[in-house]
């Protein structure tokens, strides 16, 4: 389980949003307990494709712009910044430049990834079993 806001994230949640019968409505259990402007996104994914990426790429494109500089990142930081190795200026240089590289080919792959995430892969991560072993069991 992960610990997501508060409640407790299970394979129930995890995976694609949607059934594995089609892209027409998001899985209720994952979008309960999450703010409305996050619903709001996957309502807008699922009614008007066309649209949600065009939403995604503004957002993308402001939130690149706030993110591609180390400034940026200790401005987002608020006043954690400086104040420990983790919040600093090496790791806000850090971040920028993966954010940078992550941006090479724009926000396709961001884009790519939410969708997978929100459509069907056509099989439901429960139904997976595989046996597992200790490291004694080698």
């Amino acid at each position: 389980m992960i610990n997501l806001g508060g409640r407790a994230l299970t394979v129930e949640d995890a995976g694609p949003c949607s059934p594995p019968s089609g892209p027409t409505r998001p899985r209720a259990g994952l979008l309960a307990g999450l703010d409305d402007s996050y619903r709001e996104e996957v309502r807008i994914f699922f009614e008007d494709r066309a649209a949600a990426r065009e939403k995604f790429r503004s957002e993308a494109a402001q939130m690149y712009g706030r993110l591609s500089t180390p400034e940026g990142w200790l401005r987002q930081r608020g006043g954690r910044a400086g104040k420990d190795s983790a919040h600093g200026e090496e790791a806000a240089g850090y971040l920028a430049l993966i954010y940078r590289d992550g941006w090479t080919h724009g926000d396709d792959g961001w884009w790519d990834d939410w969708s997978a995430f929100l459509s069907p892969w056509g099989f439901e991560l429960d139904a997976i079993a595989a046996r597992t072993r200790g490291p004694h069991q080698y």
